[in-house]
């Protein structure tokens, strides 16, 4: 047994005897070249388009494995939980939460290597919320109505739809039927959110 064995070594092997019988005190076999495969040490590391977001926003994952060898396995751990195995090296989700973490573990099966997993490094992220939207009911209304002054919160936001004035609706303005009208705010992290809400503008009477 030996540690210290290199590529294309000769090995041959020395028998010695002390029986009362024979034709020689030793004998030598025949020599055996050896073959020595390198030790293969695979590593993996992440990245991510980025690692403060809104939340729904949509993010990639990406690994970077080196030295994975064919058949080798990526499994992504959303806080220690695989949520992905196999041979993708990216990882999309919408589904991050804040203080969320994720890592990748690299599995490979060469002949020789140091060890058949390893694990890269850990990715933490910060989740910003969308602000809530409180936005006034609107009831069916006649076309001649007056105009309606909606003032949906959080105030600084967009109102936009047909007959929209700033924060004010003209029903005047707009054809009868259903007319849908849509606030939209950005937060001071660049979180949009945004809600419709649709209505009947009623012919006069």
């Amino acid at each position: 047994t030996s540690s210290s064995i290199a590529a294309m070594d000769t090995v041959v092997v020395t028998v010695t005897a002390n029986g009362s019988c024979q034709t020689a005190s030793s004998a030598i076999s025949n020599p055996k070249v050896l073959v020595v495969n390198p030790l293969i040490n695979p590593s993996i590391s992440i990245t991510a388009s980025s690692d403060t977001l809104c939340a729904g926003t949509s993010i990639q994952i990406t690994a970077l494995p080196n030295l994975a060898g064919a058949n080798s396995i990526i499994s992504f751990l959303l806080n220690g939980v695989s949520v992905q195995s196999g041979s993708a090296t990216t990882f999309n989700t919408t589904a991050f939460a804040n203080q969320d973490s994720i890592q990748a573990v690299l599995t490979t099966n060469h002949t020789c290597q140091t060890s058949p997993t390893v694990t890269s490094n850990t990715l933490h992220f910060v989740v910003n919320p969308a602000s809530l939207i409180v936005f006034p009911s609107i009831s069916a209304m006649l076309n001649s109505s007056d105009s309606i002054l909606l003032n949906p919160t959080p105030v600084g936001g967009t109102l936009s739809g047909p007959g929209v004035l700033g924060l004010s609706f003209r029903p005047w303005t707009v054809d009868t039927g259903i007319t849908t009208l849509t606030y939209t705010f950005t937060n001071s992290q660049g979180c949009i959110a945004s809600q419709s809400q649709s209505f009947r503008i009623l012919p006069d009477a």
